[in-house]
């Protein structure tokens, strides 16, 4: 079977449901560029599934 790595950017989550609909696949989402301070006051997801490394 071939794997694929779906790698996205979702700062309130509605990407990362968009990238684990479908196919069998590896999901990491890239780093957060907002400070997290920032991040929580503008209610993003943080939630959300692994990071890939930088």
């Amino acid at each position: 079977m071939t794997k694929v790595l779906v790698l996205y950017y979702s700062s309130h989550g509605h990407i990362e449901t968009m990238a684990q609909a479908g196919a069998e696949a590896v999901i990491k989402r890239v780093p957060e560029l907002v400070p997290e301070e920032i991040a929580r006051k503008s209610g993003y997801k943080l939630d959300q599934v692994p990071r890939s490394p930088p």
